[in-house]
């Protein structure tokens, strides 16, 4: 029988060695929770990087493309406006990049001049497009991607590549317009090997969105339409001062989970 005199002590001493235990025990619990949490964060912004650079290579080849194209069709134009469509089906211009069902081309007015998707039977007002806009007042010669948009002639959605028509004179004779299919965009970005739970978005410079998609999308329209109506607003990739190439969390806007990008 212990003596009541030392059973104090030893009472203390038992739940002070029981709180010593605890603590050992739930601060190699939380040492192992943040080796893994490292571990996987590690890992994570490794693919994000790999992901990134595969599919800026990818990206930045196909504008080189779309834009050489929209070059060349600009010097047909010029050349020889009346025959253009001639000039289309017999060099099959239209498949020198594959994602382009659609070339365009807006007179210095503002209407639609030509269409190999449809003939122009009628006026086709585009005057308040902002590809259009943007050559009409720009002083630069550069290529244009417009927003996701639906096609007035097509009624598809679809992203206008641009270029202003200039003669050697450097007057505005309208615009070149190549328009790609967004759900080629769509595929693109499907093929990536998107991780569980990840996903891969085009994003212009200019904060807008130009396609997305997760790991778990199925169908072509599984972006809400709100999604491509407003801006990014404070990413950190829009900051012109930040790097230009870098690591960064923040909550993805549809699903307001925090991702690496």
């Amino acid at each position: 029988m212990v003596p009541r005199s030392r059973l104090y002590p030893l009472i203390v001493l038992h739940g002070a060695a029981c709180l010593i235990l605890l603590a050992v025990v739930w601060g190699a619990i939380l040492a192992g929770l943040y080796i893994h949490r490292a571990y996987h964060l590690r890992t994570s912004q490794a693919l994000a990087v790999t992901l990134v650079d595969a599919t800026a290579q990818h990206m930045t080849a196909a504008l080189t493309d779309i834009d050489k194209t929209s070059q060349a069709l600009r010097r047909a134009y010029l050349r020889d406006p009346a025959n253009f469509d001639r000039f289309l089906r017999d060099t099959d211009a239209p498949q020198v990049i594959f994602p382009t069902f659609q070339v365009s081309v807006i007179n210095a007015a503002g209407f639609l001049a030509y269409s190999s998707g449809q003939p122009v039977t009628a006026p086709v007002d585009l005057r308040d497009r902002l590809h259009y806009r943007y050559h009409l007042t720009s002083a630069t010669d550069d290529l244009y991607v417009s927003r996701v948009v639906i096609g007035r002639v097509s009624n598809t959605q679809s992203l206008q590549f641009t270029r202003k028509i200039i003669d050697d004179a450097g007057t505005f004779k309208g615009v070149i317009v190549l328009s790609v299919a967004h759900d080629y965009f769509v595929q693109f970005l499907r093929s990536v090997a998107i991780p569980p739970d990840g996903l891969v978005a085009l994003i212009g410079s200019d904060g807008w969105l130009r396609a997305r998609v997760n790991s778990l999308d199925t169908g072509v329209n599984s972006v809400p339409p709100s999604l491509f109506e407003t801006p990014l607003q404070d990413a950190p990739f829009l900051d012109a001062k930040r790097p230009a190439a870098g690591l960064y969390d923040m909550p993805a806007s549809l699903e307001g989970v925090q991702r690496i990008g």
